[in-house]
């Protein structure tokens, strides 16, 4: 299994996680994301990461085209809708034994 980390600042919180919900069925349906965590990372509300599990890299030619996941419209729009400060710092791979 595969597991990728997206980590960004946010305006708002509940206005990100609206975006955020809105955009899910994409993750586990179109891209076929087995689970997602929300972490507020260091107690900070506005400093989010997600992290995703896959069960393969069957989306991708090579994992590294996982980073290009943020191209994608729909994560543009949740982007642009919920308030993201900044690029997102992406980083993904291979889940160890």
């Amino acid at each position: 299994m595969y597991l990728t980390c997206v980590r960004h600042r946010v305006e708002d919180y509940e206005k990100w996680k609206e975006a955020f919900d809105h955009n899910a069925d994409m993750l586990f349906g179109k891209f076929g994301v087995l689970d997602t965590k929300i972490v507020r990372v260091g107690g900070d509300p506005l400093d989010i990461a997600i992290i995703n599990v896959w069960p393969s890299q069957k989306h991708w030619e090579d994992f590294g085209a996982a980073y290009e996941l943020p191209e994608y419209k729909g994560k543009l729009k949740t982007k642009e809708d919920g308030g993201v400060i900044g690029e997102p710092q992406w980083w993904g791979g291979e889940i160890a034994g």
